[in-house]
């Protein structure tokens, strides 16, 4: 799977930008595969909280959230893609054009 500069290996759960080895933990990985799932789609944070943690989303996002900025913090600058807000729903990964920056 490539999104950006990106290549996720699902089987052997590892995520390279580039020729680099992103290092991350396995929740962060599976929000990563997750959100790569389907590019042009919203995930509701119950969607999310379901998929990562097994359990029904009770309105408390702070887990997620805070998965969500150490996934945003590993990727960087240069992984060719963001993790955006859609403010009082969820999270979409967005591949970043280098040229608009």
């Amino acid at each position: 799977m490539r999104v950006g500069r990106l290549t996720i290996d699902p089987p052997v759960r590892e995520v390279l930008a580039g020729d680099q080895l992103l290092r991350m933990s396995a929740r962060e990985f599976d929000l990563l595969t997750l959100l790569a799932s389907d590019l042009h789609r919203v995930w509701p944070f119950g969607a999310l909280v379901k998929a990562l943690w097994h359990t029904d989303y009770l309105g408390d996002h702070e887990q997620l959230a805070s998965t969500v900025k150490r996934l945003r913090k590993r990727l960087g600058p240069n992984a060719g893609c963001e993790v955006h807000s859609v403010h009082g729903v969820g999270y979409r990964l967005q591949a970043v054009d280098a040229a608009v920056a």
